[in-house]
C-alpha cells in the first residue's frame, strides 16, 4: 500500500482544507516531514491510520477528539485518502463523531461515516463495512498497521532495554502469545485440580472409615485404629473386604434374635386380649352406680324447678297482655314534653330577633350619615390619576441615567485592565525568555523514567494479587472451619433421631394387639382368637405411635442421615480448596518475594507482601513525581515557545482599545450630568417621590371608599333579613302551640288503657307486674333450664334401666393375675428389641461405610492415572522439568518470533555501525532456577566480546531500537501473510546522534527505501533538510497548520 494524495479538512491543527501530494515525492526513498514543535508533523500520519481504520495512529487520542479547534462552525471535518494497492487506485473518504453547529442554532452530532471507492467505480459506505473491506484488502488491521508502518518516537528505545519479562509482555501484545500462556495457566490449573481431587478423595476414606463400627469379632476396633493412625490409603481395600464380612455375620445374627422377639410378642397379644375383655365387663358395674346416683340428685331438686316454672308463667303474662299499653303509654309521654320544651325554645328566639331588629336600624342610619366622606375621596383619587403621566417621565430620565452610569463604570473597569493587561503582557515576554533559556531537553531521560516506572507498577500488581490471594486463603481456611463445625452439630443431631426412630418401631410392633383391636369390625373374625362377636375390644395405649408417626420419624431420621453427609462434603471440599489455593499462593509469591522457605504462615506472607508492596509503592510515587516533573518541562517549554510568538499582536490591541475607551467615556459624562438636571426640574412640582408612591396612595383611598361603600351594602342586607326571621319564629311558636294541645289529650288516653289491662292480667299494682317482667334473654334462659332438666330424668332413668339388664348374671373380675403373665412376656420381647436394636444400628453404618468406600476407591483409581498424565503436561509447558532451563510455552514461541527479529535487525545495525555490532538473544541463565529467554546482548567486533546492550551509548542506542524496530516490522509483514507496505514512517529520535551516526541511520534507511518503498522521516532536526531533499514541511500558524512540499529543492505544492 502506498498514499498518493492525502486531503485533510478541519482535523488537528488544520484549520481549513489542506492537501498534502504524496505523489509527487517520488515512489520510492526518503522523504522528510519537518517543521515546528506540536505544528502537526505527526497528524499526518494520523490522517493516513484514521483514513484507513478509522483510528488515530497513538493510543492517547480518540478518534472524536480530531476535530480541529482551529475550524470555522460551518467547516466539515474528514479526511480523504488516495493510495494504490498491487497497481490498482482507490480512494476513501472518512469523517469522525463531532459535534458542530445547526443552521437554525444549537448543536448536533455529525456521525462517524465513510465510503470507499473501488477501482471499478463502485462505492462500499459506511464506517464499519470500510474498514473491514480495507482490513481485507491489506492484509493486516489497524494495530498491525502502526507496529510495521510508524517507528513510533521512544516506543522501540523501551523494548531495546527492557527486561525479559518485559519484553515478553510486548511480543504478548504483538504477536497474540497470550494463548500460549492461557494453555500453560489451564493444564497447571487441571494438574492442580486433579491433585487437590486426590487428596479430598483420601480425607474422604480416611472420614468413612472413621465411621464404621466394630463387631469385636471380624472387624475389630484395633483394626481400625491401626489404619487411622497409619492413614495409609492403599490399606483401605483390605478394610473394605473385612467391614463387607463383618456385615454378612451381623444379617445371621439379627435374624435368630427376630426369630425369638416374634415368639414373646405372639405370646404377650393372646394376653393383652384376655385383659382387654376383663376391663370391659368391671367398667359396665361402676357405671350402673354412676346411673343410681345421678337419678337420686334429679330427684333432690323437683321443688326449686317447680317454683321457676311458676315464675316463667307470670313472666309470660306480663309480656302479651300488659307490655304493649305500657310502651304506648310512655312514649305519649315523652311526645308531650318535647312539644312544650319547643315553645319555651321559640319564645326566647322571638325576643332575641327583636332586640336585633332594633340594633340594625342604628347601624344602617350611621353609614347613611358617611356619604360626604365618600364624595371626598372620589374627587382626591380622580386629581391622583390625572398626575401620573408625569410621574412616568421623570422615572423614564431616571432610568435613561442609571444606564448612562452602569456604561460610564463599564468603560473605566474595561480601560483600567486594558492598561493592566497591556503591562501584563509585556512582563510575561522578558521572563518567558528567562524560563526558555533554563529549560534544555528531556526527552532521554523521560523515556528512561517511564521504563522505570512500567516496571514498578509490574511489579505492584503482582503483589496486590499475593495479598488478594492471601486473602482469599484465610477466607477459605475460615469456611473451612465453619463447615467442620456444621459437621459436628449434626452427627449428635442424626444419632437422636435414629434413636427415637428405632425405638418408635419397637414399641410399635410392642402394642399391634391394641392397633388391631382399633380395626375390629362386628361380623368379621378377630386375627387373634376368630370370634365374629367384639363386646369389648382392647384400647391402644396412649404411648403407642400409629404408623403415620412411625413413618414421621423414620423420615426425619433419613432427613438427618442426608445433612450429615452434606457436612461430610462440604467439609470435605472446603479443606481441598484450601490446599489448592495454599499451594498456587506460594508459587506466585515465589516468583515475586523469593525463597519462602521459613514463611509457612499465610498471615506472615501476606506480611512480607505488603511490606514489599508498600515499598514498591513508594519506590513508584517517587518515579511518577519525577516522571511527572520531566514531562510538565518538555510541554513548558512548548508552551513558552508559542506564548512569545503570540504575544506581539495583543500587546498592540490593548493600546488601540486603552485610547477609544478614554473618548468613549468623556462623553458618557457629560450625558449622565444633562439628565439628571433634567430630573432635577420636573420634581419640584409633583407632590410624591415617584409614580409608585402616587399609584400607592390611590390604592390606599379606593380601598377606603370601596369599604365605606360595602358596609352600607350591607346594613341594608343585615337589616333585611333580621325582620324576615322575627317573622319566621312567630309561626313557629304558634304552630308548636296546636300540636302541645293534641299530645296531651294522646297521652291520656293511653294512661287509661294501661291502668286497664293491668287489671285482666291480675296484677295488684304497677309495681307487681314491673316485678313479674322480665327481659326476653332472661325468658328463654329460663325455659331452657325446664327443658334441659326434664330430658335430664329421662336420660338417668333410661341408663339406669339399660345397664341394669346388662350387668345381670354377672360379677367382677380380678386382672392381677394376668397382668403378671404380660409383664414377663412384654420383658422377654423387650430384652429381644434391645438386642435388635443395636444390632441393625450397626449394620445400617457399616453398609454405608462400605458403599461409599468402594465409591471411594473406583474414583482414587480413575483420578490417579489423570493426574500423572496431567502432571507431565504441566511441567512440560510450564518449564517445570527436573534438571532442565525454566522455559516455559510462551516463552518458547516468542523466543522464536524474536530470533526472526534478531536476524533481521542485525541486517540494518551492521550497516549502520560499520559492521562492529550485533544483536545477540542470550541463551543461558545463572541458574536452573531463572526463568529466561528474552534479554538482549550485544556482540562487539571490535573487542571481541558479548556485553549487556545497556551498555551502549546513547547515539548506540539509537540506532540498535532502529534497527530493532526495522526487523519487528519486517518479522510482523511476514507474519500477516507476506503484506508489504510500501510507505513507512520514522518519528524523532534522531538528535541524540552525531554527524557521523546520523549518516549511517540515514544510508540505512535509504538502502531499506530502494525497490519501490518510501521512507518518511518525522523530525525537527535541522540537518536532516540538508541530508534529504524531498520535504513536506508543516507550518505552525495564528489559525492553524499548513503543509508545503519540497521536492527536489523546490516546492512542489
Amino acid at each position: 500500500m502506498k498514499p498518493l494524495n492525502l486531503v485533510m479538512s478541519a482535523f488537528g491543527p488544520y484549520a481549513g482544507r489542506t492537501e498534502v501530494p504524496l505523489k509527487k515525492l517520488g515512489g520510492s526513498g526518503l522523504f522528510l516531514i519537518c517543521g515546528d514543535t506540536g505544528a502537526g508533523k505527526t497528524t499526518i500520519f494520523d490522517a493516513i491510520t484514521f483514513a484507513l481504520y478509522g483510528e488515530a495512529s497513538g493510543s492517547t487520542r480518540t478518534a472524536e477528539t480530531l476535530r480541529s479547534d482551529f475550524a470555522a462552525p460551518d467547516a466539515k471535518t474528514f479526511v480523504e485518502l488516495s493510495f494504490s494497492h498491487a497497481g490498482r487506485l482507490y480512494t476513501v473518504r472518512r469523517n469522525p463523531r463531532y459535534r458542530r453547529p445547526k443552521k437554525k442554532g444549537g448543536m448536533t452530532t455529525e456521525s462517524a461515516d465513510a465510503a470507499l471507492t473501488r477501482p471499478d467505480g463502485t462505492v462500499c459506505s459506511g464506517a464499519g463495512a470500510v474498514t473491514a473491506e480495507i482490513t481485507g484488502l491489506l492484509g493486516i488491521d489497524c494495530k498491525q498497521f502502526r507496529q510495521t508502518a510508524m517507528i513510533a518516537q521512544g516506543e522501540f528505545l523501551k523494548l531495546l532495554l527492557a527486561d525479559s519479562a518485559e519484553r515478553s509482555e510486548i511480543f504478548r501484545r504483538v504477536f497474540d502469545t497470550g494463548v500460549y500462556r492461557r494453555i500453560q495457566d489451564a493444564l497447571k490449573a487441571r494438574e492442580q485440580e486433579l491433585k487437590a481431587a486426590l487428596e479430598e478423595n483420601a480425607r474422604a476414606v480416611f472420614q468413612d472409615a472413621a465411621a464404621a463400627s466394630p463387631d469385636g469379632t471380624v472387624l475389630t476396633e484395633a483394626a481400625l485404629g491401626q489404619f487411622a493412625e497409619e492413614q495409609n490409603v492403599s490399606a483401605a481395600g483390605p478394610l473394605a473386604e473385612r467391614l463387607a464380612q463383618s456385615c454378612a455375620a451381623d444379617e445371621k445374627k439379627a435374624g435368630d434374635v427376630s426369630a425369638r422377639r416374634g415368639a414373646a410378642r405372639a405370646q404377650a397379644a393372646a394376653l393383652t386380649g384376655r385383659i382387654a375383655a376383663a376391663q370391659q365387663q368391671n367398667r359396665l358395674f361402676a357405671d350402673l352406680e354412676q346411673a343410681n346416683r345421678r337419678c337420686a340428685e334429679l330427684e333432690a331438686r323437683a321443688p326449686q324447678m317447680e317454683r321457676e316454672r311458676q315464675r316463667e308463667a307470670a313472666a309470660e303474662r306480663a309480656e302479651s297482655l300488659v307490655a304493649p299499653a305500657h310502651r304506648d303509654y310512655l312514649r305519649e309521654k315523652e311526645a308531650a314534653s318535647g312539644l312544650e320544651e319547643a315553645a319555651r325554645s321559640a319564645r326566647g328566639k322571638i325576643a332575641g330577633e327583636e332586640h336585633s331588629l332594633a340594633r340594625r336600624k342604628a347601624a344602617l342610619a350611621e353609614e347613611q350619615g358617611k356619604e360626604a366622606r365618600r364624595a371626598e375621596l372620589a374627587e382626591r383619587i380622580a386629581g391622583l390619576r390625572a398626575a401620573l403621566p408625569e410621574y412616568e417621565s421623570i422615572q423614564a430620565l431616571r432610568d435613561g441615567a442609571e444606564r448612562t452610569r452602569q456604561e460610564l463604570e463599564g468603560l473605566t473597569e474595561r480601560h483600567e485592565k486594558a492598561a493592566a493587561r497591556l503591562e501584563a503582557l509585556r512582563s510575561g515576554r522578558r521572563k518567558r525568555a528567562q524560563e526558555l533559556e533554563a529549560l534544555r531537553d528531556a526527552e532521554t531521560g523521560l523515556v528512561a523514567c517511564r521504563a522505570r516506572l512500567d516496571r514498578q507498577a509490574q511489579t505492584c500488581g503482582r503483589l496486590e494479587q499475593i495479598r488478594a490471594g492471601a486473602a482469599g486463603v484465610l477466607q477459605t481456611l475460615q469456611t473451612r472451619d465453619v463447615r467442620r463445625e456444621r459437621f459436628g452439630r449434626a452427627e449428635p443431631l442424626f444419632r437422636e433421631a435414629n434413636r427415637r426412630a428405632e425405638e418408635a418401631e419397637v414399641a410399635f410392633l410392642r402394642e399391634q394387639a391394641g392397633l388391631m383391636a382399633a380395626r375390629l369390625q362386628d361380623g368379621r373374625p378377630c386375627p387373634v382368637c376368630g370370634s365374629t362377636v367384639h363386646p369389648a375390644p382392647a384400647a391402644p395405649p396412649a404411648s403407642a405411635p400409629d404408623e403415620a408417626e412411625l413413618r414421621r420419624l423414620k423420615a426425619e431420621r433419613d432427613r438427618c442421615r442426608r445433612e450429615l453427609e452434606a457436612a461430610s462434603l462440604a467439609a470435605n471440599e472446603a479443606s481441598a480448596k484450601l490446599e489448592s489455593d495454599r499451594a498456587n499462593l506460594y508459587a506466585a509469591a515465589s516468583a515475586v518475594l523469593g525463597d519462602l522457605t521459613g514463611c509457612k504462615d499465610v498471615r506472615e506472607l501476606n506480611a512480607r507482601a505488603e511490606a514489599a508492596l508498600k515499598d514498591a509503592r513508594a519506590q513508584r510515587r517517587e518515579l511518577g513525581q519525577s516522571l511527572a516533573g520531566l514531562q510538565a518541562q518538555c510541554e513548558r517549554r512548548k508552551q513558552l515557545e508559542e506564548e512569545q510568538k503570540q504575544s506581539e499582536q495583543p500587546e498592540k490591541q490593548a493600546e488601540t482599545e486603552a485610547a477609544d475607551l478614554e473618548k468613549q467615556t468623556a462623553d458618557l459624562q457629560a450625558d449622565l450630568r444633562a439628565k439628571r438636571a433634567q430630573v432635577q426640574a420636573l420634581r419640584g412640582t409633583l407632590r410624591f417621590d415617584s409614580a409608585g408612591a402616587a399609584r400607592k396612595e390611590i390604592g390606599r383611598l379606593s380601598a377606603e371608599l370601596d369599604g365605606s361603600r360595602r358596609a352600607l351594602e350591607q346594613a341594608r342586607r343585615s337589616l333585611a333579613e333580621c325582620e324576615n326571621a322575627l317573622g319566621a319564629e312567630k309561626a313557629v311558636l304558634a304552630q308548636t302551640l296546636q300540636n302541645l294541645e293534641k299530645a296531651g289529650k294522646r297521652a291520656a288516653e293511653a294512661r287509661a288503657e294501661y291502668a286497664a289491662r293491668l287489671a285482666r292480667a291480675g296484677f295488684r299494682d304497677e309495681q307487681a307486674y314491673l316485678s313479674a317482667a322480665l327481659p326476653e334473654r332472661e325468658r328463654e334462659t329460663l325455659k331452657q333450664r325446664l327443658e334441659t332438666y326434664r330430658g335430664d330424668c329421662r336420660s338417668a332413668r333410661e341408663a339406669a334401666a339399660r345397664l341394669k339388664a346388662e350387668t345381670a348374671g354377672k360379677a367382677p373380675v380380678d386382672c392381677e393375675k394376668l397382668n403378671a403373665a404380660l409383664a414377663r412376656a412384654r420383658a422377654q420381647e423387650a430384652e429381644c428389641d434391645e438386642a435388635l436394636r443395636g444390632v441393625h444400628a450397626r449394620l445400617d453404618g457399616n453398609r454405608r461405610v462400605l458403599e461409599r468406600l468402594k465409591k471411594a476407591l473406583a474414583e482414587r483409581e480413575k483420578t490417579l492415572r489423570r493426574y500423572e498424565t496431567a502432571l507431565d503436561l504441566s511441567r512440560t509447558a510450564n518449564g517445570a522439568l527436573t534438571g532442565r532451563q525454566r522455559l516455559n510455552f510462551e516463552q518458547f514461541v516468542q523466543a522464536a518470533y524474536f530470533n526472526r527479529i534478531l536476524e533481521r535487525a542485525n541486517r540494518q545495525l551492521s550497516g549502520m555501525t560499520d559492521g562492529r555490532y550485533a544483536l545477540l538473544r542470550r541463551e543461558t541463565a545463572s541458574d536452573l532456577r531463572a526463568r529466561f529467554g528474552l534479554d538482549i546482548d550485544v556482540f562487539d567486533r571490535y573487542t571481541g566480546k558479548i556485553r549487556d546492550v545497556k551498555s551502549l551509548s546513547g547515539g548506540e542506542s539509537f540506532k540498535a531500537s532502529l534497527a530493532l524496530a526495522l526487523g519487528l516490522s519486517d518479522v510482523v509483514q511476514s507474519r500477516s501473510g507476506g503484506v508489504r507496505i510500501e510507505t513507512m514512517f520514522v518519528d524523532e529520535g534522531f538528535g541524540s546522534l552525531d554527524d557521523e551516526s546520523r549518516r549511517q541511520a540515514i544510508a540505512a534507511l535509504a538502502g531499506l527505501a530502494g525497490g519501490g518503498r518510501l521512507i518518511g522521516i518525522i523530525s525537527h532536526v535541522s540537518e536532516l533538510r540538508e541530508q534529504i531533499d524531498r520535504q513536506v514541511v508543516v507550518t505552525r500558524g495564528m489559525t492553524g497548520s499548513t503543509v508545503r512540499i519540497v521536492a527536489g529543492g523546490r516546492r512542489a505544492g
